[in-house]
Order: structure tokens, then C-alpha cells, then sequence
């Protein structure tokens, strides 16, 4: 390991300042250390010392005594010495935050999903004609390791029952969502699956009741359109009942199949 250092100065300006002949001597003293750190391969030492040196320049542009300025310079000098394992630091930090950038890339960034939904019930009628479900859903999508998300999800849709009235219905649902391949800047094929509660205008299905609860399946894939676009396609399957609320003669279920597509906005 290199260690880093600076060598010790003693500036002039302690014994008294002259303009004409204390100024040259400090250049000299800076470009010396300057010098030595450039020797050692040392370019955050250079940034540092240069960032330093033109700080007290700035300053002591804007002071008219010339006394000032030599204490400016003194302290620049000074605070150089004294923090001499400033450059080693320095390296440390920009080798390990690298790494935790990039943990972080590979983990993902939290996201807003905005998908239009289409479902049709697909089997276990109940006795009853094919229920259908249109509408939309609200998602934040937030990473939880390098390939798995939670998403939490509102969905709003229209129940079409086939017999008068129809229905609307809100839902929540908590999903995990897991990424088999790709990433966020690919494309990517990805499942899910959660839980979830509903709440209806009117029974839903027929007698049935208006809270429901939901168990939601997909699978599909992610196409990124942009930078912090991507496009989502997918296969959803969701199963809606009451769980026997009411007892077993009033919980009919709703087994739907359909299709999700929409857009995930990345912050």
C-alpha cells in the first residue's frame, strides 16, 4: 500500500511578509509539493492540491491587504500538511463507490407502471355466463435484490356480468415480481404472482358478495424504450373470491385470463 504524504513546509510568511520576495518563495514552496506528489503517481493528490491552491487564490483576489493574503496562503499550506492522508482517503473512497454504484445499477431502480387490462373468465363459470373484467392498473415496482422487485398495485375495472347491472370494482394487491433474464436496460422475461382485496359496486360474481379477495399470476416481458422507459407486455391470470365469507353457498369465484400491456416510467 503507498502512503501518502506531504512533505512539511514552513512558510516565510511567519517571519514577516514582503511582496517581492516572500510571494516567489511560496510559489516555489507549492510547486515543490505539487512536484512531489506528481513523483508518487499521486493524480487525487494533484486534484487536491490544485483545488487547494486555487481556492486561496480566489480568496485572496478579493482581499486588498497583501498580509492577508500571505496568511490565506500559510493556511492553504498548512491545512496541506496536515491532511496529508487527505489523497489516500481520497483513492479509498473512489475505488469503493464505484462498487456501490454499480451493486446498486445491477439491483434496479424503483419504478412507476401505468398497464390497461382486458380479462375474460376462463373456466369454473359457476353456472353463469363468461364474466369479463376491462380497466387499468396503478404500480410502484421497487427493487428488493439484483433480480427480484415487490410491487404494490391498484387496479380499477369494469365488471361486464353478462346480466344487468354491470359492476365497477377497485382493488390493492402486494406482488413479487422475479426477473429470469435481461436486466433494466434489456429486454427481459419476467413472473409474478401475489395477493391481493377487492371491493365492487354490486355482488360480483352473481351471489356473491361486493369484497372479494384476489390471487394474481403473470408472466410476460419488459422491452425498454428509452432510457428510463420500458414497455410492459404480459399474460396475467387472476382468481377472484370470497373465501367462503358467507358460507360455502355464497362463494362464487371468477377465473379470469387475459392480457396486461403497459409502460414503466424508472426514478
Amino acid at each position: 500500500m503507498i502512503r501518502w504524504f506531504a512533505p512539511r513546509i514552513d512558510s516565510p510568511a511567519r517571519n514577516g511578509f514582503e511582496s517581492s520576495a516572500s510571494s516567489p518563495k511560496k510559489t516555489a514552496l507549492i510547486r515543490k509539493l505539487i512536484g512531489d506528489c506528481a513523483a508518487l503517481g499521486d493524480a487525487a493528490g494533484n486534484i487536491a492540491v490544485t483545488s487547494a491552491k486555487t481556492a486561496c487564490h480566489r480568496i485572496a483576489c478579493r482581499v486588498g491587504s497583501a498580509s492577508r493574503i500571505a496568511q490565506l496562503e500559510e493556511s492553504c499550506i498548512s491545512v496541506l500538511q496536515r491532511k496529508s492522508g487527505s489523497a489516500g482517503v481520497l483513492v479509498l473512497c473512489l475505488v469503493f463507490l464505484p462498487g456501490q454504484a454499480s451493486a446498486q445499477s445491477s439491483k434496479g431502480s424503483p419504478s412507476l407502471e401505468l398497464a390497461g387490462l382486458y380479462l375474460v373468465e376462463a373456466w369454473d363459470f359457476n353456472g353463469t355466463p363468461h364474466d369479463r373484467l376491462a380497466g387499468g392498473s396503478l404500480g410502484v415496482s421497487l427493487p428488493v435484490h439484483e433480480s427480484w422487485a415487490a410491487v404494490i398495485e391498484w387496479l380499477g375495472m369494469h365488471v361486464d356480468r353478462q346480466k344487468p347491472p354491470d359492476a365497477a370494482l377497485v382493488g390493492l394487491s402486494a406482488l413479487l415480481r422475479k426477473r429470469l433474464t435481461g436486466g433494466q436496460q434489456h429486454p427481459s422475461f419476467v413472473v409474478e404472482g401475489g395477493i391481493g382485496a377487492a371491493y365492487a359496486s354490486v355482488e360480483v360474481p352473481d351471489r356473491g358478495t361486493r369484497f372479494n379477495y384476489l390471487l394474481e399470476a403473470g408472466a410476460g416481458v419488459t422491452q425498454p424504450l428509452g432510457r428510463r422507459t420500458s414497455l410492459l407486455l404480459k399474460i396475467r391470470l387472476l382468481h377472484l373470491s370470497n373465501n367462503s365469507l358467507k358460507g360455502r353457498d355464497h362463494n362464487p369465484d371468477i377465473q379470469a385470463l387475459g392480457a396486461q400491456i403497459g409502460i414503466a416510467i424508472r426514478f
